[in-house]
Parts: structure tokens; C-alpha cells; sequence
């Protein structure tokens, strides 16, 4: 339903100050924490590619959510199970086929990805991955630092919309209007 919203919606208004998720202290343990399925937790998502409404929407809208939910879906699933210890061959297959679907249903997806995010695609999409190398990329994709991290493959993508630099400039954009909006007592 949200990204039906979001693919109509005309403007969509974020609240500058106020929290986007917030996450108390009372349990022990987070479900959002505690590693599931990739395949579980992707299939909404591989879903939604078959959607009539998501084959209708702009180009730059699908790449946009392919681009995302790699990034914050796919990595972070794969992230939780090496830290837990549950990565298996079962995780590394279904992760491969849920990130071959999801790459392969938006042409020029990779083309917005730092060349870090790429080394860790082309990890996940091989059949031969170790751990450590898959944790290794992980960590490189998030020293910011490092242009790897930064840079898109090909230099003509440097400035697309979700591409690193717009991302990363995007984000310390809003942290600032965040912090201005706190000081100010909210909106």
C-alpha cells in the first residue's frame, strides 16, 4: 500500500524534528533485530515487481525502489545472519534469487550503486561466497571515507538521484534540518 502511495503521490511531506522510528529499551531482544528467511523477508518485495501499478510507474521510480530495497533490505538481512552465525548455503541461495529478480526487473538498477555496493552484489550473486569476504564487503560499503564507497562504476551515474553522493548529501541535509527543527522546538 505505501509504495502505491508513494508511486502516486504528487509530494509526500517529512516532518523535520520529529522521529522517523523509535525504538524503546523495555524487551530483551527486537524481532526487527533478530534474523529471519531472506527469502521471507524479500518476498513482499520481489512481489511488488509484478504489480501492475509498479510496471506502469516511471523508470526512475522502480529503479529507485530496487536501488533501496538492496541496500537496506538485502544487505542488512544478509549483515544480520553473518552476525548471528545463521548464514547458510539455504540464506546464500535464496538471497541470490531474490537479488537476481530484483536486479534484473529494472534496466541500469546497478547503475546508481556505489562500486563497494557492487563488489558486495557480485559476492552475493556468486555461488562461491565466503563469510569473510561477504563480511569484509559489508564493512567497506560503510566507510563513507573510501571512494569505493562513494563512486558509481560507470562516472556518468556519480550524480544520479540514488546514486551515493546525492544519497549521502540528501542524508546530511536532513540530519541538519533535523537538528534546526529540535532546537526550535519541532516544526
Amino acid at each position: 500500500f505505501v509504495m502505491r502511495l508513494y508511486a502516486r503521490a504528487a509530494r509526500i511531506d517529512y516532518a523535520p524534528g520529529e522521529p522517523t522510528y523509535v525504538m524503546h529499551a523495555d524487551a530483551t531482544d527486537r524481532v526487527s533485530q533478530t534474523p529471519s528467511p531472506v527469502r521471507a523477508q524479500l518476498e513482499p518485495s520481489v512481489r511488488i515487481l509484478d504489480k501492475p501499478w509498479f510496471e506502469g510507474a516511471a523508470l526512475e521510480l522502480r529503479r529507485a525502489f530496487v536501488v533501496k530495497v538492496v541496500r537496506i533490505n538485502v544487505f542488512e538481512a544478509v549483515s544480520a545472519h553473518l552476525k548471528a552465525g545463521t548464514w547458510s548455503q539455504d540464506e546464500a541461495q535464496g538471497t541470490r534469487e531474490a537479488l537476481s529478480r530484483l536486479l534484473d526487473s529494472v534496466p541500469g538498477a546497478r547503475g546508481d550503486f556505489s562500486k563497494a555496493d557492487l563488489h558486495v552484489i557480485d559476492l552475493l550473486l556468486s555461488e562461491t561466497q565466503e563469510e569473510g569476504q561477504l563480511k569484509a564487503g559489508l564493512a567497506a560499503r560503510r566507510r563513507f571515507a573510501n571512494p569505493a564507497a562513494l563512486l558509481t562504476a560507470k562516472p556518468a551515474h556519480a550524480l544520479g538521484r540514488d546514486a551515493p553522493l546525492r544519497f549521502m548529501a540528501a542524508a546530511a541535509v536532513q540530519t541538519a534540518r533535523d537538528r534546526i527543527a529540535k532546537r526550535h522546538g519541532g516544526n
